[in-house]
């Protein structure tokens, strides 16, 4: 599916970070930009700007009841919603475990679906890009349920993609690495973590390396080559070297082998 001018695309989580960048990269090539966030502000890379909290499935439906309405077709969704919840897994409370899924997983899983009905009897390739992460392959320390979230996520994409390919639509999988956005200020903490040395060293850890994280343009750029050839794009990944190093390791070595790399990595004694 190359991308004409004027197509129409949603990005969902569309007001900063990889939502926006996305937003401004399909505006670059012509593209007509429906954006949908918790929090909104009239911007030049949106055509129309709608609110929208995921957790909401009322809110959900309207939009998209909202979106035919005002006569537009949309050729893609992109879902560029999440935030992390830090905590050892052993404290996790269930209330702090179910609004992780509820943003992560179940807003996704509720977008799509509306999408899917949305496309249903339309013309040509449609396209589902999700923003899932590389945590979605790697269950990283003292951040269980955000890659629990991810996790579900991917076998949900992986399972849709093969379903629903005889229907017209793509789905694509896109798994950044640390981005340099408010991932890092938006970060949900439980409080027990901060008095856990071991905790409290890895969160420090991964504070630092998202900091030096990439520009959420390169993520753009590769969402953008992703949606103008989803048939070939079922899954990619983007990140600094050593996260692309780290992601490759975990698909080809011993799972034990990947294992020892990761206590060395981030539970060795300092």
């Amino acid at each position: 599916m190359t991308i004409m001018r004027g197509d129409c695309f949603l990005v969902i989580g569309a007001s900063s970070g990889i939502g926006l960048s996305i937003c401004q990269s399909l505006k670059g090539v012509g593209a007509q930009v429906v954006g949908a966030s918790r929090t909104i502000e009239p911007c030049p890379a949106f055509d129309h700007i709608f609110q929208l909290d995921v957790a909401d499935e009322a809110q959900i439906l309207s939009l998209f009841d909202h979106i035919l309405d005002m006569g537009l077709c949309l050729k893609g969704v992109i879902y560029s919603v999440g935030y992390c919840y830090a905590s050892a897994a052993a404290s996790i409370a269930a209330d702090d475990l179910r609004t992780q899924f509820d943003v992560n997983f179940f807003g996704a899983a509720l977008c799509i679906k509306s999408f899917i009905a949305h496309r249903e009897g339309k013309e040509g390739r449609g396209t589902i890009l999700v923003v899932s992460s590389i945590a979605g392959q790697i269950g990283m320390p003292f951040q269980a349920a955000y890659s629990a979230s991810k996790f579900a996520l991917e076998g949900f994409c992986q399972a849709l993609r093969l379903e629903i390919a005889d229907q017209g639509i793509d789905v694509c999988l896109l798994r950044p690495g640390d981005v340099a956005t408010s991932f890092r200020a938006n970060r949900k903490t439980n409080s027990a973590l901060k008095t856990d040395e071991r905790g409290a060293r890895v969160l420090s850890l991964y504070e630092k390396n998202e900091l030096a994280g990439i520009d959420a343009a390169r993520v753009s750029s590769l969402a953008l080559k992703m949606l103008g050839s989803p048939k070939r794009s079922a899954a990619r990944a983007v990140g600094k070297p050593t996260e692309i190093a780290g992601y490759l390791a975990r698909r080809l070595l011993p799972f034990l082998w990947f294992e020892r790399m990761m206590t060395f990595v981030y539970l060795r004694p300092h």
